[in-house]
């Protein structure tokens, strides 16, 4: 299986608890954030109900909650760690691999 890989900017403009949002050639969307100094892709979507995470979402502490219902995930792995009241978890949400070399940032699909 071939990899392919989409340039997706300068590593600087990633910073901590900022969602930058990114179309894929695939058609994909999805954001890059910065945690405890590493950068994590995810799909844009929430697993939930489909929002849009960067538009309804928010970023805190390594963590980010889905504001169209409340449910949070770990912005370190994609893991769904908490559901609102009596919600069942959600599937993570999907990871990407990055790649970075010199400035500038790749991912991999």
């Amino acid at each position: 299986m071939k990899v392919k890989r989409n340039y997706l900017g300068k590593v600087g403009c990633i910073v901590e608890n900022r969602l930058v949002p990114f179309d894929l050639e695939c058609g994909q969307r999805i954001f890059v954030t910065r945690v405890r100094g590493g950068l994590r892709a995810f799909s844009l979507h929430c697993p939930h109900m489909q929002a849009d995470l960067v538009r309804q979402g928010k970023a805190v502490d390594c963590m980010l909650i889905c504001g169209a219902h409340g449910y949070v995930y770990s912005l370190d792995s994609g893991e769904n760690i908490k559901a609102p009241g009596t919600e069942a978890r959600t599937g993570p949400l999907k990871s990407f691999d990055l790649v970075q070399e010199g400035d500038d940032l790749f991912i991999c699909y």
